[in-house]
């Protein structure tokens, strides 16, 4: 199979057994990797139908929301996600007003920046939405248009296909930027235990080599990683201005809140 990102032959990884609850919605996860770029992705989920791909994820989540998790919950870090990106509207390098958070299910971050921040990101989801729909603002058409901000937390390890990538990235202005949280690393380990791996549902495994390529591809020039909020924040263009707002907030919170690199920011090297 080819690799998503740079198109070369894949090799295969590594192959999970599920157990218990798991083992109910898939047996077995058979990964595979990119040699050139380290680009890992699940075959087993990349030939799957839609349909069985949709029943796989409804029954997952069915299963997270039976089994009632508090505090062992692993979420994003919605409220640093969000102080993160009051800090940048603040600066001027994202624009909200012309901003999306694409696959934002039910809301949650917008919900944290309008009751806490007096900001409104509108969401898209076409598979997940609040039952209270009403009190967030649902975009439901996105064909066609353009953002100057995008959040995309927790989605790029679900990407089944590269028109998966290449419908984000084309929804991102000419001078956008694209926030993604998700896990990257310098190289994708060949142990099913590995805690990524764990989850069925997720099918796609990013190193940094894999993501500078595929930021060159989309025009991307520098991006900026908050560790607080563990998310990148990907430019279409790079500039002083940009590099002077980041010495600025450093300096005034006296730590490296932000690290500012031209191509992709490869914080996590050792993981």
């Amino acid at each position: 199979m080819k690799c998503l990102i740079c198109n070369s032959d894949s090799e295969f990884l590594t192959r999970k057994n599920y157990e218990g609850d798991f083992k109910i919605l898939l047996e077995q996860n058979t990964y595979m990797k990119c040699p050139q770029c380290g680009f890992s992705f699940s075959k087993t989920i990349q030939e799957m139908s839609d349909l069985e791909w949709e029943e796989l994820n409804f029954g997952f989540h069915k299963l997270l929301e039976s089994q009632k998790f508090t505090d062992d919950i692993n979420q994003p870090p919605y409220i640093h996600q969000a102080n993160l990106i009051n800090i940048l509207s603040k600066l001027g390098l994202i624009d909200l007003q012309h901003s999306l958070d694409y696959a934002g299910g039910h809301g949650t971050l917008t919900k944290i920046l309008r009751n806490y921040y007096g900001s409104d990101l509108p969401v898209y989801d076409p598979y997940v939405q609040d039952d209270n729909s009403n009190s967030l603002h649902y975009i439901e058409e996105i064909k066609g248009k353009k953002f100057k901000f995008i959040n995309c937390s927790a989605l790029f390890e679900h990407i089944r296909s590269e028109s998966d990538l290449d419908e984000i990235a084309s929804l991102v202005d000419e001078d956008g930027v694209l926030m993604i949280h998700t896990v990257i690393c310098e190289n994708i380990p060949a142990d099913p235990n590995w805690f990524y791996f764990v989850p069925p549902v997720h099918s796609a495994f990013f190193t940094n080599k894999s993501m500078d390529i595929w930021m060159e591809k989309w025009n991307f020039s520098a991006s900026v990683y908050c560790k607080d909020a563990k998310s990148w924040l990907l430019f279409k263009k790079d500039s002083e201005a940009l590099q002077n707002s980041i010495k600025e907030v450093n300096s005034l919170l006296q730590s490296q809140f932000l690290i500012h690199k031209k191509g992709f920011v490869d914080y996590w090297k050792g993981f």
